[in-house]
């Protein structure tokens, strides 16, 4: 029995944003910090039993969590592509921005996975997607760590890396998915 984890979990944060800007028609990939959340605090859960034979050493925890917290907020980047635009989201405290590239001016777009994974593991970083935009002569690298592959239904996002890379090659954009 083939047992499956789908979740379609959103950021609503970009959502608004999106509602702000005044878009109207648009697609959204999300990459939501929740998922960081979600694993950060499970880890700590089963690791209560463990942790509370090393009660003096709590003070130690926030130590981790900040940096850990920085990291991935940093790292997820939600993608809104419209009919003309495509744009990059990043709603969390303190990274918040958010970047418009005009849909003719994008020479390419790279989707890739980096290199850091076993450093960035101790922070429960489990993804390590990024996305690279080349628009006029200038290549910006946006992470995505919650937006996925598609893994055969067991995404925690609706919508994979995949998805975004089929609907930016239907809006003729050429895209380099390298994913081993």
């Amino acid at each position: 029995m083939l047992i499956s984890l789908s979740a379609r979990i959103k950021d609503k944060r970009v959502d608004k944003i999106a509602i702000k800007q005044g878009y109207k028609d648009y697609e959204v990939f999300y990459s939501p910090l929740s998922i960081w959340l979600f694993f950060t605090f499970y880890i700590l859960m089963l690791s209560l039993s463990l942790a509370l034979a090393f009660l003096e050493y709590w003070c130690y925890w926030p130590g981790y969590l900040v940096p850990g917290y920085l990291i991935s907020a940093y790292r997820n980047n939600s993608f809104i592509l419209t009919e003309d635009e495509l744009v990059v989201i990043n709603p969390n405290f303190p990274f918040r921005n958010l970047r418009c590239y005009k849909i003719e001016c994008i020479q390419k777009v790279k989707i890739d996975k980096n290199k850091w994974f076993y450093f960035l593991i101790m922070f429960i970083e489990f993804e390590n997607n990024y996305v690279q935009i080349n628009s006029e002569g200038k290549r910006k690298t946006y992470y995505c760590n919650g937006l996925n592959i598609d893994a055969y239904d067991e995404n925690f996002t609706g919508k994979t890396l995949d998805d975004f890379s089929h609907s930016l090659t239907k809006k003729n954009i050429q895209v380099d998915f390298n994913f081993d």
